[in-house]
C-alpha cells in the first residue's frame, strides 16, 4: 500500500482548497471588489507553509532522494527521470512566484491602486499551483508508486511524520486550519 504517496496526495488535496481560496480572492480583485489584505496575507502565509515548508520540503528531502537512490530508478527511461528535474524547477518557480505575490500584497496594502498587480500575481500563483499539483499527481506520484515498495513507503511515511513533528505540524495541521477558517469567512465550504 502506498502510504507515503497517499499522505502526499492528501496534502495536495488540502493545498487545492487553498488554491480555490486564492482564486476567489483573485476573482474579487478582477471585479474590483475590496479584498482584505489581512485575509490575503494570512492565506498566502498558510499556503507558503503548506506548499513550501511542508509539502515541497518533504518531496525534496524525503521522496526525491528515495527515488533517485533506488536501484529501479536507473532502469527508467531518461524522459521519466527528467520529470523529476522538471518538477524541481517547478518548485523553484513556485517559490519565486510566492515571494513576488507576498511583495505585491505588501505594496497593495500601502497603495490600493495596485490591486491589478496583486490579482495578476495571485492568478499566476493559482495557475502555477494548479498545473504543478496536476503534474505531480499524474507523474511524480505514479513514478513513486512504481519504484517504492510497501516497506519503503512505510519507512518514508514515518520519516514524513517525524518531519511534521519536528516542524510542529503533527497535530494542528495549522496551515490547513488557517485556510479552512478563511474559506468559511469567504462563504466557501471548509476544508
Amino acid at each position: 500500500m502506498p502510504v507515503f504517496t497517499n499522505h502526499l496526495k492528501k496534502e495536495s488535496e488540502l493545498i487545492r482548497l487553498g488554491v480555490e481560496l486564492l482564486d476567489a480572492y483573485c476573482e474579487d480583485l478582477r471585479q474590483e471588489k475590496p479584498v482584505s489584505t489581512a485575509d490575503m496575507r494570512m492565506a498566502v502565509y498558510a499556503m507558503q507553509i503548506a506548499f513550501e515548508t511542508l509539502h515541497l520540503a518533504k518531496e525534496e528531502s524525503i521522496l526525491y532522494p528515495a527515488l533517485t537512490n533506488s536501484e529501479k530508478w536507473f532502469s527508467l527511461p531518461s524522459e521519466t527521470q527528467h520529470t523529476l528535474v522538471t518538477n524541481l524547477r517547478a518548485h523553484e518557480k513556485g517559490r519565486r512566484i510566492l515571494l513576488e505575490l507576498r511583495l505585491s500584497i505588501e505594496e497593495y496594502e500601502h497603495n490600493p491602486t495596485r490591486a491589478s498587480l496583486v490579482g495578476w500575481r495571485l492568478g499566476d500563483f493559482v495557475d502555477h499551483l494548479s498545473c504543478y499539483l496536476e503534474n505531480e499527481e499524474k507523474q511524480i506520484f505514479t513514478i513513486a508508486d512504481q519504484i517504492l515498495d510497501s516497506s519503503a513507503q512505510k519507512s518514508l511515511f514515518h520519516r514524513a511524520l517525524q518531519f511534521e513533528q519536528a516542524h510542529g505540524f503533527e497535530r494542528t495541521r495549522s496551515p490547513f486550519l488557517i485556510l479552512s477558517h478563511l474559506r468559511k469567512a469567504k462563504g466557501m465550504t471548509a476544508a
